[in-house]
């Protein structure tokens, strides 16, 4: 109805992307207190989610933590880490903590989502 007024749609999973650069770059260390959905009525904490997954607090272990309990995206990690084996041979947990990383990051080699966004 209003094509002139509309300049780009994005949906929550694409915005909450961005989230990976602040929160789980080098230097951020914000592990005690993260960000929780407010619209979640009982958010899962990440210290929660660090003892039922018998997971030590890192940066890694957030991101998992981001992407099952904030992002809705149950299974995504194990689904990337299978995705980065098979472009590259072989794949380990930090890789795919550094390509959710460097695909926001306008200093890394590939920021694939900031050029999508």
């Amino acid at each position: 109805q209003h094509p002139t007024q509309v300049f780009i749609i994005l949906g929550n999973r694409d915005l909450f992307k961005l989230r990976f650069l602040a929160e789980l770059a080098p230097g951020n260390d914000n592990l005690d207190d993260p960000w929780l959905c407010p619209w979640e009525k009982q958010p899962r904490l990440l210290s929660d989610f660090l003892a039922s997954s018998n997971l030590e607090k890192s940066h890694l272990s957030k991101c998992k933590w981001m992407l099952e309990c904030n992002m809705g995206c149950q299974g995504t990690f194990a689904t990337r880490k299978d995705e980065l084996a098979h472009l590259q041979g072989t794949a380990v947990d930090a890789d795919v903590l550094h390509s959710y990383t460097d695909s926001v990051d306008p200093n890394s080699d590939d920021p694939w989502m900031l050029e999508f966004l």
